[in-house]
């Protein structure tokens, strides 16, 4: 007879007990991104992410204090104003 891991699987040319070897998948960074994401949301939720996230700046050195400049809102366009006559040609309208 044969023994279970000389057999070879089909596609990939190893035997079969190399075949499950390669298959165990670490899922530890699946499960990092997955707590994080769900902290992020909490935090979020409950209003405290920006003052952690600008914590987390000062530690290691990279936050910016915030823009206090006070800058008006810039007026809405005011076309140039033109004479009665140039507003709408008569010779184009259509009237019926």
């Amino acid at each position: 007879m044969f023994n279970v891991s000389d057999v070879y699987c089909f596609n990939t040319g190893y035997k079969r007990n190399k075949v499950k070897e390669i298959t165990k998948m670490n899922l530890t960074w699946f499960y990092f991104h997955c707590v994080l994401a769900t902290v992020i949301l909490v935090k979020d939720y409950n209003g405290t992410l920006e003052d952690a996230l600008n914590d987390f700046e000062k530690k290691i050195g990279l936050y910016t204090e915030p823009d206090t400049t006070n800058t008006e809102t810039p007026p809405f366009y005011i076309p140039p104003i033109q004479e009665e006559e140039s507003v709408i040609d008569s010779n184009y309208a259509d009237i019926k």
